[in-house]
């Protein structure tokens, strides 16, 4: 009867976070995908097979290996870690991601990542900021 209830405790959190809008990561200590959500695979175009062959070295856009170990390392310490970063999709191209991680001790240590593509949020901002600054020249013109 127990390993009933595990394995339906381990569905039910299956099924979640393949329903999740955001990406989800498990990476170990060494920065190896263990474990990815069908919306990561869609934001970055990789399988998740592909994925399991990867580190985070393999993604990160922003950050060469050294900053990535420190940043781990930082993650170790504080146990969470919420930041802005840029991943590399499949075809190349990069694209900004929100990340919220948290550390587990579950199975080793590990890090648990929701990641939140942020490409329209981004191009929403740069479009508001260009209209501000167009109203404020338009002002200054017309004083």
């Amino acid at each position: 009867m127990a390993e009933i209830d595990v394995r339906r405790k381990e569905a039910r959190f299956s099924n979640i976070l393949q329903a999740a809008f955001d990406g989800f990561l498990i990476v170990n200590g060494q920065g190896k995908i263990i474990e990815t959500n069908e919306e990561y695979c869609r934001m970055s175009g990789y399988t998740r097979e592909e994925l399991f062959q990867m580190t985070i070295n393999d993604m990160e856009a922003t950050m060469d290996d050294e900053e990535i170990v420190r940043r781990i390392e930082l993650i170790k310490k504080h146990g969470r870690a919420s930041f802005e970063s840029e991943h590399i999709k499949k075809d190349g191209t990069h694209y900004p991601v929100e990340v919220r991680i948290m550390t587990s001790d579950v199975d080793g240590f590990t890090m648990v990542s929701f990641l939140k593509d942020i490409t329209e949020e981004k191009k929403i901002i740069k479009e508001l900021t260009i209209a501000k600054e167009e109203a404020e020249t338009t002002c200054r013109e017309k004083t």
